[in-house]
This record gives C-alpha cells, sequence and structure tokens, in this order.
C-alpha cells in the first residue's frame, strides 16, 4: 500500500506543476489557424509564409455592414487573472484611406460584463508591427472588482481588424497573439515538463514495487 500513496502524492503534484510553470499562451499560426473563427463581416484565411516569421492569420473584410473581428478559441479563454500583458503583429494590405476608430479593440467578455480596449495603433502599418497594452483595471478603465468578474472566467475574447471604413475588401494579417503573467496558468495544455515529471513519477513507482520482490527471491536463494 505504501506504493499507491506514493503514486498517489506524486501524480497529483507533477499535473499542477505543469500547470503552475505556464506563463503565457500564443498562437503563432505555424501550421493552421489555431482554431480561431471570425465573425460574417470577415472571412478567414491561413498563410503559410510571410508572416513574422512563418504562417499566419489573414481576414478578408466580406460586407459593408459592420467590423469585421476574430474570435480567440478556447486556450485563451477560462480564468485569466494571473495575465498582466497582451501583445500582437498586425500588417494590413494597402494603407487606410479613412481610419475605422474600432480597429484594434480587444474585448474580454463573459455573462457579467465586458472589457474593451483600443490599441494605440495610430495609421495601421503595411509592414509587420507590434501592438502591446498592460492587463491590468486601469488599462480598461474599471475598478479591481469589475476587473476580476471578467477576467476570473473569460467566455469570448475578440479583437476587430477593420481598418479602412472606405473599402469592404480590404485584408490585415495578424501573427503572434499573446497573453502572458508570471502567474498565469494554461489549462488547456499540460507543459511538456509536467509529463516528464509524470514519467518520472512511474519509473520511482516501477523501481519501488520491483525491489521488495528481489529481496524475496535473494532472501529464498539463500
Amino acid at each position: 500500500m505504501r506504493h499507491f500513496a506514493f503514486v498517489n502524492v506524486v501524480l497529483p503534484i507533477a499535473l499542477f506543476c505543469g500547470h503552475a510553470g505556464a506563463t503565457t499562451i500564443t498562437s503563432s499560426f505555424g501550421t493552421d489557424l489555431d482554431g480561431w473563427t471570425a465573425n460574417p463581416q470577415g472571412i478567414l484565411a491561413f498563410v503559410a509564409t510571410g508572416g513574422n516569421p512563418g504562417g499566419y492569420l489573414e481576414e478578408t473584410d466580406a460586407s459593408a455592414n459592420g467590423n469585421m473581428h476574430v474570435a480567440a478559441p478556447a486556450k485563451f479563454l477560462g480564468d485569466l487573472t494571473g495575465a498582466d500583458s497582451f501583445s500582437v503583429d498586425l500588417i494590413t494590405y494597402g494603407t487606410p484611406i479613412t481610419i475605422q476608430a474600432a480597429f484594434g479593440t480587444l474585448t474580454f467578455l463573459n455573462s457579467a460584463a465586458a472589457l474593451s480596449i483600443t490599441l494605440d495603433l495610430g495609421n495601421p502599418l503595411t509592414v509587420w508591427a507590434n501592438y502591446a497594452t498592460p492587463l491590468t483595471p486601469a488599462a480598461f478603465g474599471v475598478n479591481a472588482a469589475t476587473y476580476a468578474a471578467v477576467m476570473s472566467n473569460v467566455t469570448s475574447l475578440t479583437l476587430i481588424l477593420e481598418a479602412d471604413k472606405a473599402v469592404d475588401t480590404e485584408k490585415v494579417g495578424m501573427d503572434n497573439f499573446t497573453i502572458s503573467g508570471a502567474n498565469l496558468i494554461d489549462a488547456a495544455v499540460p507543459e511538456p515538463a509536467s509529463f516528464a515529471f509524470v514519467g518520472a513519477a512511474l519509473v520511482l513507482y516501477g523501481v519501488a514495487r520491483r525491489s521488495p520482490g528481489r529481496r524475496r527471491s535473494c532472501e529464498k536463494s539463500h
């Protein structure tokens, strides 16, 4: 029974360590769209080369009404209270003539409320540029309680990519969408380190189980 107690203690610790070590959640679009979706105003495509670097997400404006936006996959949702910063790389195809004020609006949402902030994009560039913002109550202009109410259970995360309100066929590229934080937990995928820890625990468990048997065999031979 001692051996089972050993595993029952070690395995939960191993899995916990895998979550606690996570500091970033990111989509680098190396091979596909990584689960991102768009609203009906935009059409998504994965572009394998030309990103910053490698592949990237491309959204094409498909409607004269409303703002096209992208919606994050499940790995960016849930408890984000440990997040402290956000960054993304963006590029536009052609210099926008009339800038859409909503371009670059980042929104975290749940049933309680929504938190929105517009990235300081200036005149959107035709080369890859990085845009970032801290993730704090002050950055969103809300109090700590409101901020925690949303970030503790994010059910939707969107970014508006509608850059030019005078053009209905514009394209915008997005790469390296990243949320970071020293205490951030990526609950979607345990880190490789956790699997290594679990493997080591199982090896130790196997050694512990075999050792008594070997001693008994030696005793019998004598």
